[in-house]
């Protein structure tokens, strides 16, 4: 749990830092920036769509993907799984 909140941290540090106040920077610099969490995730739910709101106001490319239940491996699986196929087409 902590991993998570550690990774989801820099993300938004290394964001916020190099890439929100330039969409075009930011829109090259990632070939996929995907959001993934469940309707139930009480640890990244919130923060999630935080981050989708703030992505979407300054016009950097992203996916949001909210699926059913909360922070679980099934999920994980889910979210891996289209993520990989997406990435490396």
């Amino acid at each position: 749990m902590k991993r998570i909140i550690l990774l989801l941290a820099t993300l938004l540090i290394t964001l916020s830092m190099l890439l929100l106040d330039n969409a075009d920077k930011a829109n090259k610099s990632f070939k996929l920036l995907s959001i993934s969490c469940g309707d139930k995730d009480t640890l990244a739910f919130n923060g999630s769509k935080n981050l989708d709101a703030i992505l979407q106001k300054r016009n950097i490319k992203h996916e949001m993907n909210i699926s059913a239940g909360g922070h679980t491996w099934i999920n994980w699986r889910l979210y891996l799984n289209a993520y990989a196929q997406k990435l490396f087409r």
